[in-house]
């Protein structure tokens, strides 16, 4: 089989839910406010106390908007990169993985959140949802990489890799 073959790919960014531009809306609109109270002649403006959080206010967005989770399976392995914090695709190659399968995981509980993360079970790569593909190392790290298409990611990993082993849930 020709290992640059793709299998499965999936690319995902936080400005595709609703609920990122919601949570953007809600941190700006402050803002928002007292600088039109300011133009409006209402209240005066601290500028640097004013500036100073705008400033890291529009680097966050920044970073939460230009964030990207692409997943890629192909015959040599899976394929991981999450811009900003990666450059470029991370390989884990069927060799160093124990297990790999998909598998509904609880974001808050787990992991504290979304995003790239460390928690309890591990470290995960994820933007919105409650599935994600397992990856368990030989060494016994743990990866879980969110996905909108848990169902195609079980059937390629099935086909390729074999029943799943450790599913807990049904996709």
């Amino acid at each position: 089989m020709d290992n640059n073959k793709t299998l499965f790919q999936e690319t995902q960014r936080f400005s595709s839910f609703w609920w990122a531009w919601g949570l953007m809306v809600l941190i700006v609109l402050p803002f928002g406010i007292s600088l039109y109270k300011h133009w409006a002649g209402w209240q005066t403006l601290n500028t640097p106390a004013f500036i100073i959080p705008c400033i890291v206010l529009v680097l966050v967005n920044a970073l939460i908007f230009s964030s990207k989770l692409e997943t890629i399976i192909k015959a040599d392995g899976v394929y991981v990169k999450f811009f900003p914090f990666h450059f470029s695709l991370k390989r884990y190659n069927w060799q160093m993985l124990q297990q790999v399968y998909v598998r509904k995981y609880y974001p808050l509980s787990e992991y504290g959140g979304w995003g790239l993360r460390w928690g309890i079970a591990g470290k995960a790569y994820n933007i919105s949802g409650k599935w994600g593909i397992q990856l368990i190392t030989k060494n016994g790290k743990r990866l879980l990489i969110g996905t909108q298409r848990a169902e195609e990611a079980r059937k390629v990993l099935e086909a390729f890799y074999g029943p799943q082993n450790g599913s807990n849930e049904n996709v």
